[in-house]
């Protein structure tokens, strides 16, 4: 009998569910702050990010998407990745 895989660590549910919640965090902060510079940002939320089992790719959803939002996110989306690296210890950072 395997009692190993019984046995709750630190990391009691899936990795790529914990650097999904981890980005999550990090494009929020980043899309408030950003949002003070830019108005096309300022009513945008991040409800969550789906990323892929490799990290190579990452989806961010959005509560809502004003008028001129995606030319701002596609603007900004350099800022975005440079955020994640600096604040996320991970080997690679995930396209958006």
């Amino acid at each position: 009998m395997d009692r190993s895989r019984n046995r709750r660590g630190p990391h009691s549910y899936p990795r790529t569910a914990r650097v999904n919640a981890l980005l999550q965090e990090i494009v929020a902060e980043e899309l408030e702050r950003l949002a003070d510079a830019d108005e096309r940002l300022r009513l945008l939320t991040c409800t969550g990010v789906l990323c892929d089992p490799d990290l190579r790719h990452a989806k961010v959803l959005l509560a809502s998407m004003p008028e001129g939002a995606a030319e701002a996110l596609e603007d900004h989306r350099k800022a975005l990745q440079a955020r994640i690296g600096a604040e996320a210890r991970l080997r690679r950072t995930p396209a958006l």
